[in-house]
């Protein structure tokens, strides 16, 4: 639907959500409810899977 540019971050773990930066690609296998303070700050999503979010 767009592009966009900036920094990827890869979130396997609690850990990587917590140390999310604001306006990053948010990449993960599936998201999930605890993903989401990480979701808010992304720019863009890019998953495996769907997910229940």
């Amino acid at each position: 639907m767009g592009k966009v540019t900036g920094e990827v971050m890869i979130c396997k773990s609690m850990d990587d959500i917590r140390n999310f930066k604001e306006g990053a690609v948010l990449v993960t296998t599936m998201t999930r409810p605890e993903f989401i303070p990480a979701m808010k700050k992304a720019i863009a999503i890019v998953t495996d899977e769907g997910g229940v979010t």
